[in-house]
This record gives C-alpha cells, structure tokens and sequence, in this order.
C-alpha cells in the first residue's frame, strides 16, 4: 500500500473546491461565522476542513470509501490489526479506552490524576479503579 496517499484530506480537499451551500454541524458553517480573532491568527481555510455529515465524505461509523482506506494505510503503518480514527476529542477516546479494556466488577490501575473523562469511563464500565501515586 502506499504510504504516501491521503485519501481522507484528498476528498475533502475535492468536496472543499465544490464550494458546497454547506447547511450541516459545525455551527460555523464551513468557515462562515467565525471569529475575526481566530481567522485573523490561523486564517479561515482551515475551517472548511471541519466538516461532518456530508454524504461524499465516506461515513465514519460504517467506513466503506475514503475514511476506510485511510483507515487501513494507518493500520499498516501502525503494524494494528485494526485502526480507528477518534472523533469528539480525547474525551470520547479515554472512555472508550476504559470500556473496552476494563468491565465490570475488574480492577484497573489509574493514575490518581487521571483526566475526569478516565473516571467516567470507569463510571459506564463498572470497573474498580486500583489508584497509583505519580512520582515526579
């Protein structure tokens, strides 16, 4: 496989130079509506590649098109079974970690200033946290 494809920034690249009548989440509305601060720093560009929902961009919780190949070129590279790419930030990821390594009534090691998203994936797991004390 190549390792140097980007099929995930390619398409949105091609959706992006459509220049679609974007009515979806985000709020800001394909790079309209934002902040003159923020575009004044980072530009408004890259506001066009916060997009979801759109119907030539693959789906990414059943990936068939270019979201499962990216998908699969990062799975190579990752020498993984299996690659998934996270959305809704770290949060979501951390809970996802915990339910599925941890179930309930076991024990799992947890750093005692673990981020709260950990504690709550605790919460939906049931497992048992077993603190550990960071030494610095």
């Amino acid at each position: 496989m190549d390792h140097n494809r980007t099929p995930l920034f390619d398409a949105i690249k091609q959706y992006i130079d459509t220049k679609p009548a974007y009515f979806r989440i985000p709020g800001h509305r394909f790079e309209k509506g934002i902040n003159k601060k923020w575009t004044d720093v980072v530009g408004e560009a890259i506001f066009k590649f916060d997009l979801t929902e759109t119907p030539f961009l693959d789906d990414l919780h059943n990936p068939k098109g270019v979201i499962k190949e990216a998908q699969d070129l990062a799975k190579e590279v990752f020498k993984a079974d299996r690659t998934y790419f996270l959305i809704n930030g770290t949060t979501c990821g951390n809970e996802a970690m915990v339910t599925s390594t941890a179930f309930e009534g076991e024990e799992i090691l947890i750093p005692r200033n673990a981020h709260k998203s950990v504690l709550m994936g605790l919460v939906i797991s049931g497992a048992t946290p077993k603190y550990i004390m960071r030494k610095y």
